[in-house]
């Protein structure tokens, strides 16, 4: 049957094995080393993790507070799904999932070695942080990234990348091609350190562009807003418009 912890805390020395659902509306204590396991699903509210947490795979549902002094071990997706204000704190993630309309407060740099993916209802701030990406980046034009004053790194040494609209304070390109599938505005700086495909789009730079690659413009437009200046440094960009 179902496991609901009534609101309360659960810490946990052992293997949490589900095989209907865990409903979680207190906190639960990873304090030990803790793997997961089981056909159920796992819906967690506040999750502390003071030991090890190994997700084996599962997918986490999280829709309060994720607090991470420990170690996570993860080769599944966390999904952030609250609809109150939800607090991240610094983490590695394979894939992560923002859902819902609560604000997903980021407090400390994320590596997400896997696909970031924001919904329709979504409202995430990233806080002041760089955070790295190793996969896709997929966001419904109708989520709301707040991107503050962060850094966007898309890092993937081996697999090509793509990013679909958004605004970004900070965004660097590195390392194997990564490829526009909506229209980008950066308002800090434009890093590009690598093959980079602007798709037919529009795509607004308000600060420095720093091109230590390749930028192929395909049929882009580019338009430079502080004063319609672009500030360019590194190898040139033969501009679509």
């Amino acid at each position: 049957g179902n496991f609901i912890d009534g609101g309360h805390t659960v810490s946990l020395r052992k293997n949490l094995i589900v095989e209907s659902n865990y409903n979680g509306a207190g906190l639960i204590s990873f304090d030990l080393n803790t793997g997961l396991s089981g056909s159920g699903v796992f819906n967690f509210h506040n999750v502390v993790i003071n030991g090890t947490l190994n997700d084996s795979g599962k997918k986490i549902y999280v829709n309060g507070n994720w607090s991470n002094v420990g170690n996570f071990i993860t080769n599944g997706t966390v999904s952030f799904n609250g609809s109150s204000t939800q607090t991240i704190s610094s983490s590695l993630f394979k894939n992560i999932f923002f859902t819902n309309t609560g604000l997903k407060n980021i407090s400390g740099a994320l590596s997400i070695f896997g696909n970031v993916e924001f919904d329709s209802s979504s409202l995430v701030d990233a806080g002041n942080f760089t955070h790295y990406v190793y996969g896709n980046w997929t966001k419904s034009p109708y989520a709301n990234f707040i991107e503050n004053r962060s850094t966007i790194n898309f890092y993937n040494p081996d697999a090509p990348q793509t990013i679909n609209e958004s605004n970004f304070f900070n965004l660097v390109l590195s390392n194997s091609p990564k490829t526009a599938i909506g229209k980008l505005h950066v308002k800090g700086v434009f890093q590009n350190d690598t093959l980079f495909s602007a798709g037919s789009y529009t795509h607004t730079f308000d600060s420095n562009v720093v091109n230590n690659g390749n930028i192929h413009p395909d049929s882009s437009t580019f338009v430079f807003a502080k004063n319609g200046i672009a500030l360019l440094s590194g190898n040139s960009i033969e501009a679509y418009n």
